[in-house]
């Protein structure tokens, strides 16, 4: 039996559950039919939510499965060899999904338990803060309006995690604008038919509004300044960075897909043998193995730093999970948080690289769609426009490690 190259150097030291084994196989099947409507049919999606892919790191106290940060990004990983569009928004649900632990208890198991009228709800979110919340004349909450762009997983979602401005005008100058996240049910957004887009296509990324929708003070919450009122390990580290491996997983698993589909058609005809081929597919594959290493290698280190107990590797006495269990947050340092982000962002370009390499050499038959691997580059090129793992995201790597970093810098 051959050896894959999700099989070899770089993999990830974690199992994947069964279960969702069992969903990316479903996909084989089912890809050609989502890609078509431009969004996941209603009975697969909850599928995916009865197995967790949309709130992977809620906390078991709130009644989400709380996954280890390296498994629910194998998770997405394994997802996107058969479809970057399901993992795309199984990741944009999971890392909408860390508002449950920012929200009061109670209300988050309603919203994230995965019982009652939430069994198998299905989320989604947008960082921008494009909404204008203001307060209610009478009565507790807000009434908030906005228009955001990028809303994956939209046709599916009980739940949006929006961000917006409280009380802000247009005028209103940028140090006085105070921002904040939304839980904001179904029955309040509005969908838009935007997304005629190049790749993702599956993933229903259109516009979404809200019109003057009443939102409960309970429902609001900065998930970058607030203090989680559910800790829980994955809440110790940065959201950016969560958000930006999020992103590189994904690439990841793509970029594995086209790997594993060239491999089969070359070795089913006459390229295997061709030195030109041997040469220009070792040369990709170097690079994108070392892009690998490094985003698990990555990964696997920053979880040590606040992972529970029974899942630390050698890690000393009085570290940052005895910081933890006193109460106080582990310290995530600037250059780690950079790093996060640099392994994520070179996750995705050398993704991206790698399956336009791949193209290049399969030649004219990879221009079909029905062709595999144009599918796989169409999502990379799609993937690779995300702000969190987009070509400034060097920049900041760079400015950190060059000492100019600032709290103010979205790591």
């Amino acid at each position: 039996m051959q050896v894959t190259v999700n099989a070899y150097l770089g993999a990830p030291l974690t199992e994947v559950p069964p279960a969702i084994l069992d969903l990316c196989r479903q996909l084989v099947d089912r890809s050609a039919e989502f890609e078509q409507q431009r969004y996941v049919s209603a009975d697969y999606a909850r599928h995916m939510a009865r197995e967790n892919l949309f709130r992977m790191f809620v906390p078991k106290s709130l009644g989400g499965p709380e996954m280890s940060l390296p498994v629910g990004l194998s998770c997405l990983e394994t997802l996107g060899q058969y479809d970057g569009a399901i993992a795309w928004i199984s990741m944009i649900g999971t890392t909408s999904a860390l508002a449950a632990s920012y929200l009061p208890p109670d209300l988050a198991r309603t919203i994230f338990a995965g019982t009652g009228e939430a069994d198998g709800a299905i989320y989604g979110g947008i960082f921008a803060p494009n909404g204008r919340a203001h307060p209610c004349a009478l009565g507790d909450g807000f009434r908030l309006s906005g228009r955001w762009s990028w809303a994956s997983g939209s046709a599916n979602a009980d739940w949006m995690i929006l961000g917006g401005l409280l009380g802000a005008r247009s005028d209103t100058p940028a140090g006085e604008r105070v921002f904040r996240f939304f839980a904001v049910p179904r029955a309040d957004i509005i969908l838009h038919d935007t997304w005629h887009a190049l790749g993702l296509r599956a993933t229903s990324s259109g516009d979404i509004s809200v019109e003057d929708a009443l939102i409960p003070t309970s429902h609001c919450f900065d998930l970058l300044a607030d203090a989680p009122q559910t800790p829980s390990a994955i809440t110790h580290l940065p959201y950016f960075g969560v958000l930006a491996l999020g992103i590189g997983g994904c690439a990841l698993g793509n970029a594995l897909g086209a790997a594993r589909a060239f491999e089969t058609l070359v070795r089913e005809g006459s390229m295997a043998g061709q030195s030109r081929i041997q040469s220009a597919y070792g040369e990709l594959l170097g690079a994108f193995l070392a892009a690998r290493a490094f985003y698990w290698r990555s990964v696997e280190t920053i979880w040590q730093q606040v992972a529970p107990p029974d899942e630390r590797q050698d890690q000393p006495q009085n570290g940052p999970q005895d910081q933890i269990a006193a109460g106080n947050e582990a310290k995530i340092s600037p250059e780690d948080r950079a790093i996060v982000r640099l392994a994520a962002t070179q996750a995705v370009r050398v993704s991206l690289e790698t399956i336009r390499g791949i193209h290049d050499l399969v030649g004219g038959r990879a221009v079909y769609e029905a062709f595999p691997f144009q599918k796989h580059l169409r999502d990379a090129e799609t993937m690779s426009q995300h702000m969190m793992t987009a070509l400034p995201s060097y920049t900041l790597a760079g400015r950190v490690w060059l000492g100019g970093y600032t709290p103010d810098l979205q790591l």
